[in-house]
């Protein structure tokens, strides 16, 4: 059996409290670290505090991260200047945020597919014609996350590139879902905490399949009402070539706008259009799952 002494004595010791750091990390994160003895648990730290300083939109004391991320504030402040003296944070007063320089880490994936081009082109033309804001998505284990959008006539909905959204109750969540079998779309969900962001939100895993499974027989997903009330998005997804999914796309509207049936004819077609121009240029995209 692997224990936590004979992980740690196999490693490189890199903080006098690396002890500690192992055991302040998540339990599926530590998981990991005891499987893997290349898992550098510092490294998963610093990532966290960039992820929490993202995710919270405001600047945060260095208290606020420690008790957020549950870690000792010792180890905080080394990860908070560490990050500042490399340019990605920066200290005002007893508060830290983050830099521009970040944006460099998130441009890499850009930069390095040439495919997000296509997708700007095409929900630019989805969007001209539906007149709704529109937005490209990328799945990853059990959420999706933003990758690029376009703003209608009217900006309806506040998500910007990155945003992260659970797969549960999103458009473009559920086409990504309908891609796996019932069995693997349960544990999915068993691995996801399911907030209920309104009334309307499916938390129920049974009700939640019953929408994933009709996301499969007619290929594309209708939410209303489920991550904000009032609005309502249609997704469909992005396949290569060889039938494998690769990204979703999606318009959003203000639910009193226009009727149920008149949102789908006036977006499915075009978001039909879009995806299937982006799968014929995606050959060789790599598949979500």
């Amino acid at each position: 059996m692997v224990t936590l002494d004979r992980v740690l004595s196999q490693r490189e010791v890199e903080f006098p409290d690396q002890i500690g750091e192992l055991l302040m990390l998540s339990s599926q994160a530590r998981s990991m670290a005891l499987q893997n003895t290349d898992f550098v648990s510092s490294l998963a730290k610093g990532l966290a505090v960039i992820r929490h300083l993202v995710e919270v939109k405001s600047p945060q004391t260095l208290s606020d991260v420690a008790d957020a991320l549950d870690m000792p504030r010792a180890t905080a402040r080394r990860l908070l200047l560490t990050l500042e003296e490399l340019g990605y944070a920066e200290q005002i007063g007893r508060q830290f945020s983050l830099t521009p320089q970040v944006m460099r880490l998130g441009y890499g994936y850009f930069a390095a597919n040439p495919f997000s081009v296509h997708i700007d082109t095409e929900l630019k033309r989805v969007s001209t014609e539906t007149g709704h804001s529109s937005f490209a998505s990328i799945y990853d284990k059990g959420e999706i996350t933003i990758v690029a959008r376009q703003v209608g006539q009217i900006l309806e909905s506040s998500s910007t590139i990155g945003t992260t959204w659970p797969a549960y109750c999103t458009s473009m969540g559920r086409v990504f879902l309908s891609h796996f079998s019932d069995e693997e779309v349960k544990t999915i969900l068993e691995e996801t905490e399911r907030q209920q962001f309104t009334p309307s939100t499916l938390v129920d895993t049974t009700k939640i399949l019953t929408e994933v499974r009709k996301v499969r027989k007619t290929g594309y997903s209708f939410v209303e009402n489920e991550t904000t009330v009032g609005m309502r998005a249609i997704a469909v997804p992005v396949t290569n070539q060889r039938g494998e999914m690769i990204a979703s796309i999606d318009v959003m509207m203000i639910a009193k706008s226009e009727s149920r049936k008149d949102s789908i004819d006036k977006a499915l077609p075009a978001l039909k259009a879009a995806a299937q121009r982006l799968g014929d240029i995606a050959a060789d995209a790599k598949p979500v799952g």
